[in-house]
């Protein structure tokens, strides 16, 4: 038995193990949160999550872990009776662990550790990435009754693309 699971095992180191398990435990809380917002899903729609999920862990650089992603916020637009419950937090939490393990297990070999120093790094990169979370949340439930005016999609989309252009002059693309 344990040659079996030496040869189906990858050799990963603990922290490796840690961070893997991450990117599977934080893509299904994203999946599953939507069940206090109305719908929870279904088993087979979880077994897919999970699967990519897993697929993600083991090769983190891979699209895997791209279309678990893009399965479970297909299903928060879809599946959900109420998109504005406050389980959202809770999927944008899970969603921005599995990115920051996922980014963290592929950046080394799986024999290394990553260093307390790199992690508490990202740690407060993802506190200061989530902190906007319950501030658009709040934003969003403000603003719930308010009728939208006709044009708000059009400024919308021009404050995007003024952003994106401004991005693109302040910061060129140094292979050019």
């Amino acid at each position: 038995m344990t040659a079996l699971w030496t040869a189906l095992m990858p050799d990963w180191s603990r922290a490796q193990w840690w961070l893997r398990m991450m990117i599977v435990l934080g893509t299904m809380t994203a999946l599953v949160a939507t069940g206090p917002a109305g719908q929870w899903p279904s088993p087979v729609l979880v077994g897919v999550v999970a699967f990519f999920a897993v697929g993600g862990a083991v090769a983190p650089e891979s699209a895997a872990l791209v279309v678990a992603f893009v399965v479970v916020l297909a299903w928060w637009v879809l599946g959900p009776t109420d998109p504005e419950h406050p389980a959202v937090m809770l999927a944008a939490a899970g969603l921005l662990l599995a990115q920051v393990a996922a980014m963290l297990a592929a950046s080394g070999p799986g024999w290394s550790v990553s260093s307390r120093g790199l992690l508490r790094r990202w740690l407060l990169r993802s506190g200061v990435v989530y902190l906007p979370v319950p501030v658009v949340y709040a934003l969003v439930l403000a603003v719930r009754d308010v009728p939208e005016p006709p044009y708000v999609w059009v400024v919308a989309v021009a404050a995007v693309g003024v952003a994106l252009l401004a991005a693109g002059a302040l910061y060129p693309n140094p292979t050019r």
